[in-house]
């Protein structure tokens, strides 16, 4: 008996293992000339991304170098312009050492078509370079800025766009790539597929010669795993098969699990009852936080306001007795309350000038207030900005006069109209116009510049002053800020000027920055939108009255 059963398992485990070999080999070879074709594929494309990778870093190099020259030629006409011109031939080093790593790296003939135009508008970009470095050496920096707008610029981009479009012929050959590497997988998914089939074959084979031994156990193994699965922790009680003893092991295996899984499960439970009241008094102490949280937010809320309706009520207050002192004061100025000494009216005057300079800076404090508390809407119309510019200038024409400071208007008869507030861009020149006039030298000059810029009009108000420190850049439209905090400083004011223009410009669609003038003084830049403006008589709109 016990030779026979042990004939029968030999001859059920040589047919298994023959089955299982026939199908292993024949899955083998199809996997293996599959990888061989998707293994070549891949070390194509391979290839191609990697030449791909180095044009793609060579060109960003290129626009790289390129964009530098750009910025340095601009800077001919605003710094040292010898600087510069070494900035620029760094630069042109480094694009040419690019220009030549491209080179090695482009075999097709539309490739070395694109950079003989490449070679062809570079050596024009040089060209065009050399008249400006002549024009700026002799002094001529108005027409060298016209060659670098009209000319330099758009070669610089027409050299630009050849080297993007070489980089985009560099990603339709990575393209060809993917497409044969493609073209290869969908060869080897026929192969693959094939010998699935095989496999599906054997297997049935397998299956049919082995269920009458093997499923029935398994089948009965499958249901107590389910039930397991379910939560119901069976055992099996299935009878041993004389020739499965592998089976038999299986089942006692099975059984342990499932006594162990029982026993986790329900420490588990335990755990889960632990963690849960553990989340439930967290859970009411970050609520408990939260609204201690929300009572802080919602008094710094109140404090906030509280500061803002100070800050309105005190200046509304200290408006009424500096309307009674101006009016006052311009009666005795104007002899109806009685004649004058000349002693009495330059007093008289001094008192206005300070009621006026306070009056100013109380209206800044409640413009400050509005801005910073979202009121005061921004009203955009189109703008006739000259007759704007010249109204500002009118504006501040008497301060700028008692200190003997010239005013002077630099714009295209063409300057486009904006699309702005009237009544803020008013504000914004005012405010800028009295800083410059304020930190001007004693006798020297405020120049307003006014030029289109894309789709914006840039306005630039500079003075003959000190001019900035970098290291007060930052911080010069910060609210309240004085360069000078001392009690002993030299200008008046309580540093709200600058704060104010910012805010408005950047609720009007512009931006507002700081630089050093060509005369060594403060250059205030800003942006406005431009706004098409036809009809508009000169001056119509920027007469309106401004409040």
């Amino acid at each position: 008996m016990k030779q026979g059963v042990g004939n029968t398992r030999l001859k059920l485990n040589t047919r298994i293992g023959a089955d299982f070999l026939v199908a292993v080999a024949i899955l083998v070879a199809a996997l293996a000339v599959s990888w061989f074709g998707v293994e070549s594929a891949v070390r194509e494309a391979k290839e191609a991304r990697e030449r791909l990778g180095t044009v793609v870093k060579v060109s960003s190099q290129l626009l790289l170098s390129l964009e530098q020259m750009e910025n340095a030629e601009f800077l001919y006409l605003e710094g040292d312009p010898r600087t510069w011109a070494k900035h620029f031939d760094a630069n042109a080093a480094e694009f040419g050492e690019a220009l030549s790593d491209v080179r090695v790296l482009v075999h097709s003939a539309a490739g070395e078509a694109r950079l003989t135009e490449i070679n062809t508008r570079y050596r024009d970009f040089l060209v065009i370079d050399g008249r400006l470095r002549e024009l700026v050496r002799v002094g001529r920096k108005g027409e060298a800025a016209r060659v670098n707008i009209r000319e330099s610029l758009r070669a610089a981009e027409g050299l630009r766009n050849e080297i993007r479009a070489l980089r985009s012929q560099s990603f339709d050959r990575i393209q060809q790539a993917q497409a044969r590497v493609e073209e290869t997988m969908r060869t080897a998914e026929v192969l693959m597929l094939g010998a699935a089939l095989i496999g599906i074959l054997l297997g049935f084979l397998f299956w049919w010669r082995s269920s009458r031994i093997i499923v029935s156990p398994l089948a009965a193994l499958g249901r107590a795993t389910r039930a397991v699965a379910e939560g119901r922790f069976e055992r099996l009680d299935h009878p041993a098969a004389p020739l499965t003893h592998e089976i038999n092991e299986l089942q006692a295996d099975f059984n342990a699990m499932s006594a162990r899984l029982e026993a986790m499960t329900a420490d588990q439970a335990r755990a889960k009852e632990s963690l849960e009241a553990e989340v439930a008094r967290r859970t009411a102490e970050l609520e408990q936080a939260r609204a201690r949280l929300e009572a802080m937010v919602a008094e710094l809320e109140s404090v906030d306001k509280l500061k803002s309706d100070l800050m309105s009520v005190m200046s509304h207050e200290l408006l009424t007795p500096v309307n009674f002192v101006t009016a006052y004061a311009t009666t005795l100025e104007d002899g109806i309350l009685g004649p004058l000494t000349d002693q009495q009216r330059r007093a008289l005057r001094s008192i206005n000038e300070g009621a006026d300079r306070l009056a100013r800076m109380v209206r800044n404090v409640l413009d400050y207030t509005r801005l910073e508390g979202g009121h005061g809407a921004i009203l955009p119309e189109l703008v006739q900005y000259s007759g704007l510019l010249r109204d500002a200038l009118d504006s501040v024409a008497e301060r700028a006069g008692d200190r003997e400071i010239a005013l002077a208007l630099d714009m295209p008869e063409d300057l486009p109209g904006v699309w702005a507030d009237p009544a803020r861009s008013f504000k914004v020149l005012e405010e800028l116009l009295d800083n410059a006039i304020k930190f001007c030298s004693e006798r020297g000059t405020v120049t307003v510049r006014a030029w289109r810029e894309g789709d914006a009009v840039m306005t630039e108000i500079s003075d003959t002053g000190r001019g900035v420190p970098a290291t007060q850049a930052s911080s010069v439209f910060r609210p309240f800020y004085q360069g000078d905090s001392t009690s002993t400083r030299e200008h008046g004011g309580m540093g709200l000027g600058l704060a104010i223009a910012r805010r408005l410009v950047v609720a009007m669609g512009g931006s507002l920055m700081v630089a050093r003038s060509r005369d060594g003084g403060a250059a205030f830049r800003f942006t406005l939108p431009v706004g098409e403006i036809q009809g508009f008589e000169h001056g119509v709109i920027g007469d309106r009255s401004r409040s």
